[in-house]
């Protein structure tokens, strides 16, 4: 009967501890970023403007989520000539790996896009009104934006900052503008 007692007494100790380490494992949960939506890409890398989106202009970009496959459809203009539509389309998968949040290009058909890394979210009152996605091939660099005129006046300098802090500062990675006040979103 006594050692009935005593396990009853450490199980009453026992049992708080352990509902709190659930509680904790709940919080550990990390919630997916949410970048669906439409922006603008106001910069992207010297290599992918001379590669994949060659002199692209007034760059629009809508990313929608379709059973954790993301699809980003990108508008514009080739040669900075309104009459000359450009568009590429590509889906991604989500992924969490190492820390970061990683988009997996699906497509192994045409140009393959290298894995995006998520470097950068800025989100002011739970607001999305930047992103920084990075190539891991180490070259490709994209900046979408929720609103060209408030990230101008708000966040523009941070976001050079960022450049600097990724490294994307010399020839190949140097950020080049895709988006003006000459654009319509």
């Amino acid at each position: 009967m006594r050692i009935l007692q005593i396990i009853y007494s450490i199980s009453l100790l026992i049992l708080p501890v352990v509902a709190r380490l659930g509680d904790l494992k709940e919080k550990e949960k990390i919630s997916e970023p949410h970048i669906t939506g439409k922006f603008v890409q106001i910069y992207n890398s010297k290599f992918v403007d001379e590669t994949s989106e060659i002199d692209w202009n007034c760059v629009s970009v809508n990313i929608t989520n379709h059973n954790n496959t993301f699809l980003i459809e990108k508008n514009g203009f080739l040669h900075k000539q309104p009459n000359i539509p450009a568009s590429s389309s590509k889906m991604y998968e989500l992924e969490h790996k190492n820390n970061t949040w990683n988009l997996i290009p699906k497509s192994k058909i045409g140009v393959v896009s290298p894995i995006l890394e998520i470097k950068f979210i800025n989100n002011d009152d739970d607001i999305l009104n930047y992103m920084i996605l990075t190539g891991k091939d180490n070259l490709t660099m994209f900046l979408f934006a929720t609103n060209y005129t408030n990230f101008v006046k708000k966040y523009e300098n941070e976001a050079k900052k960022k450049f600097n802090e990724f490294k994307f500062n010399s020839y190949y990675k140097y950020p080049k503008s895709t988006y003006g006040s000459g654009c319509d979103m």
